[in-house]
Order: structure tokens, then sequence, then C-alpha cells
């Protein structure tokens, strides 16, 4: 298994630097736009797990010494008496993207495999190199700048938590509502609807119930609205990890949204295309953060 490499000969290949084949967007390799400002590491027990991917050690504070001489390295007395090995260029301890997403996806591969065995293999493999792309750029991109990083696989993987696989899901969750419901959900037109009588509080009444679920609805609409203002922020402190916790925060309200409302079978036909108009401009958002993370989304998950 590969994962901890010698530097290779070009620097872009290491991660910090790394260069992540975006095909979904514009089928060119595009730098990670994660400007490292402190060294990366790896902590013992997350290396072995980042290069064998199959079990910690038992005695995690010698884990990097194991794995480092299974890989050839020679370490001094000094850094095998710490916990931890520095990702290092001048050392020559690195870390190869290509051989870091190679492993992703053939995690990723495996529960593509079992959750969607219907749609053909070529497809599988695609959704499954959309999904290893967005859990290594997610994780990476949402540490700040002066942040140690461990990178960890299941973490990574997890549809759970912050990571880039949960606010993929969020927008494949959207999309499949559109589908559902025999929409399209890039033209979806709420033409009509009385947006002021589903998002005003005062329209909400004394209920206690129907104001909290206004509020929500309000808050929703309010954090989707930002994602301009969070990828400027972004822009001018040149720190993306702005734009992953928007990302991820977003996602987590899109999904407490969906839990609450049964939306197609929505009783009420004004009602239910302000809820749908909810989910399309979430999605929209949604997307377009993910794109300005260089995070592709797949058609299922």
């Amino acid at each position: 298994m590969h994962g901890l490499l010698r530097k290779p000969p070009r620097d872009d290949l290491v991660v910090g630097e790394a260069l992540l084949e975006d095909a979904a967007v514009h089928h060119q390799p595009h730098h990670l736009v994660h400007p490292l400002g402190a060294q990366q590491r790896i902590q013992g027990p997350d290396l072995h797990f980042l290069v064998f991917g199959d079990h910690r050690l038992d005695q995690p504070k010698r884990g990097h010494v194991r794995s480092a001489e299974e890989l050839g390295y020679q370490l001094s007395e000094e850094d095998k008496g710490r916990s931890y090995i520095e990702v290092s260029g001048r050392k020559g301890f690195g870390v190869k993207a290509d051989d870091l997403l190679d492993s992703l996806i053939a995690s990723a591969q495996k529960e593509v495999d079992t959750r969607h065995p219907e749609v053909a293999e070529v497809e599988r493999q695609e959704v499954a190199r959309r999904i290893a792309v967005g859990a290594l750029r997610f994780f990476m991109l949402k540490f700040t700048k002066p942040s140690v990083i461990a990178f960890d696989f299941k973490e990574a993987l997890s549809f759970d938590g912050e990571t880039g696989p949960y606010v993929q899901y969020a927008v494949v969750r959207a999309t499949n509502i559109f589908r559902k419901g025999g929409l399209e959900p890039d033209s979806f037109s709420a033409a009509g609807v009385d947006f002021a009588k589903y998002l005003n509080r005062d329209s909400a009444g004394a209920n206690a119930d129907t104001l909290k679920e206004t509020n929500d609805i309000w808050a929703l609409w309010l954090a989707a609205s930002r994602t301009s203002l969070v990828v400027e922020q972004c822009i001018a402190t040149s720190e993306p990890a702005y734009a992953a916790k928007h990302a991820f925060q977003l996602a987590q309200m899109f999904n407490s949204f969906y839990h609450h409302h049964p939306i197609l079978a929505e009783p009420n036909a004004e009602r239910k295309q302000f809820l749908l108009a909810t989910v399309a401009v979430v999605r929209r958002e949604l997307m377009r953060v993910l794109g300005f993370l260089g995070i592709p989304v797949p058609p299922v998950m």
C-alpha cells in the first residue's frame, strides 16, 4: 500500500501543493486553494491508518516508527521518540496526492458498489472518483492555515460529520426530491407564490410550533444567501476554510429541514411550491460553494 512516499521530483505532487484532477469541471488539474502556512503533521496512529488502511497499531505512540521502517525510512532516535512524523520536503517525507487519491477511490468504490449494484460499472467508478475527490479536498480545506492536519481515511470518507461526502449527499438528496416529483431543479420556478406568507414571522401567528418552523426556514434562506459573501471573504483572506464551514453548516440546516418537512407529500399546493423553492435555492448555493472548492457532485451516493 502507498500513501507516505519519498518526495517525488515535482513539488506539486505533494499534498499541500497537490494537483488533483477535477474532471467534472474542466478536465484539467487544479491547485488546491489551501495555502499551507504551518507544517502539516500526520499523527502516529493516523499515519499507519493512512498508509495501510486496515487497522491501527495496538501501540499508537510507536505507529509512525513501524510505518516508516516498513516503507524504508531511516528515522533518527529523536524522530523515533516523537508521536508523529512531520511532512517535510527537506527530510524527504511526503504524501503523494495521486496515491492518496487512489486509496480513497478504492475505499469509496466498495461503498458505491454495495449501495448501487444496479448502476453501470463505469458510472459507479465515476461516482467513487467524485466522492474521493470531495473527501480529500474538503478535508484539506476545512482547516485554517495555522492548523496541524492529521489525515484520517474514515473521517474523510464518512457520510456523517464535517466531511465532503456529507455535503455532497445533501445536494444529491435535494436533487432526488425533484427527480421523484418529476421536476427539473435547475429550471424550477415558484412564480406566484407569496413568499412573505411563509417567511414573515408576523404571519405565523401565535402558535409556537408554527413560529419555530418559520424561523427555521427563514434561517435556512438567510444562510443560503450568504454564499457570495463567504466566497468574497475567502478570497480577501486567502482562507478557503470559511467556504468549507459554510458548506457544512448549510448542509446541516438543509438536512434538518428535509427531515421536518415531507415536501412532496405537502397537501397545500402553494406551500408545496414554496418548500420546493427552498430546496432549489439551497441546492444551488451548495453546488456553488462546492464548485468554489473544486468539489464535484456525484449523481448518486
